[in-house]
């Protein structure tokens, strides 16, 4: 289940996908173990045109250390993917979206 930031990124990527900028994408595809007893669910795993695969992780704005941590360290342990944060941002502050790459 998607929560409202992960379904509206979702939306954005079926987009992009029709547009042809992406080829596939996945929703929670699996969880990356970071050490003992910390995993990382991954929100979203996206293939490019290029055929470069991205770890995409969703927030609101505001963003906890932990949670940043997380993200930091996921894009450690997996080096072959690409990691980008995709940040929500409210209307009030002129919406769409904020890109972060790890």
């Amino acid at each position: 289940q998607l929560n409202k930031t992960e379904q509206a990124w979702a939306d954005e990527l079926e987009q992009q996908r029709i547009r042809g900028e992406i080829v596939w994408w996945k929703a929670h595809p699996f969880n990356v173990r970071l050490a003992d007893s910390t995993f990382y669910r991954i929100d979203f795993l996206v293939m490019r045109g290029d055929m470069k695969l991205e770890i995409h992780e969703t927030k609101g704005e505001y963003v906890t250390d932990k949670g940043q941590m997380k993200i930091k360290l996921c894009a450690e342990v997996l080096p072959v993917f690409g990691v980008v944060k995709m940040t929500r941002l409210a209307k009030k502050n002129g919406g769409g979206w904020k890109r972060e790459e790890f």
